[in-house]
């Protein structure tokens, strides 16, 4: 295998192998809201759904499933165990396995300030941002794109890229194919490496095909 390949040359070369693994790992959902836990397992079908609605059955879920487990999801507010405080465990359990916060704190458009106090609290051991209310549509994207980075990065990775570089990746491997053009914003945030799953999927950019990604307004 060649080690100079550009982050969308890799990914658009092993996204496809990659998707046949999907079934082999775990998603982990921590969330008080056991209407949220429903919704979650009926959708999600990127890999096998763990859902629980408390941090301390997390805790024993994670140790259990720690060489399986692709992606850690929890909410921030919950009775007991906060969700930072269940991705902090998780961190140390199986590090390689994908953290992200569930939250309603954050407004959809965007309270910077609000968000940044809230970083500081998470940031040692959440990789994403998952803001509520999310749809069905949107979570089933943002899984499939968090468990297909953990197996990129566990058979794959040449270099250390970190989420906020594969979603970057993503971005580039859109505007190389010719797509329509994407909002300033968006690049901007893909060229600082600040820019999250939530940013990717309400555009509804991407849908993946055998031979690469296409945008959805070719379809």
């Amino acid at each position: 295998m060649k080690t100079s390949m550009f982050p969308f040359e890799f990914i658009r070369h092993h996204l496809a192998e990659a998707d046949q693994k999907l079934s082999k790992y775990k998603v982990l959902f921590i969330d008080d809201e056991l209407l949220n836990l429903k919704y979650f397992k009926k959708m999600i079908t990127a890999a096998e759904v763990l859902c629980t609605s408390d941090g301390t059955e997390a805790l024993k879920l994670i140790k259990k499933h720690k060489r399986r487990l692709a992606l850690v999801l929890a909410d921030q507010h919950m009775p007991g165990l906060q969700g930072h405080e269940v991705l902090k465990f998780a961190s140390e359990r199986c590090p390689d396995a994908v953290r992200m916060i569930v939250t309603g704190s954050l407004s959809r458009g965007g309270n910077w300030k609000k968000r940044a106090e809230l970083q500081k609290e998470i940031d040692a051991f959440a990789m994403d941002i998952i803001e509520k209310p999310w749809s069905s549509y949107d979570m089933d994207k943002i899984v499939k794109t968090a468990v297909r980075y953990y197996i990129y990065r566990k058979y794959y990775t040449l270099t250390p890229y970190n989420i906020r570089d594969y979603y970057a990746s993503i971005v580039w491997e859109y505007q190389r194919k010719g797509n329509p053009p994407l909002g300033s914003d968006l690049l901007e945030k893909a060229e600082n490496r600040t820019i999250g799953a939530m940013d990717l999927i309400p555009d509804r950019l991407l849908h993946w095909k055998g031979d690469g990604f296409t945008s959805i307004h070719n379809n």
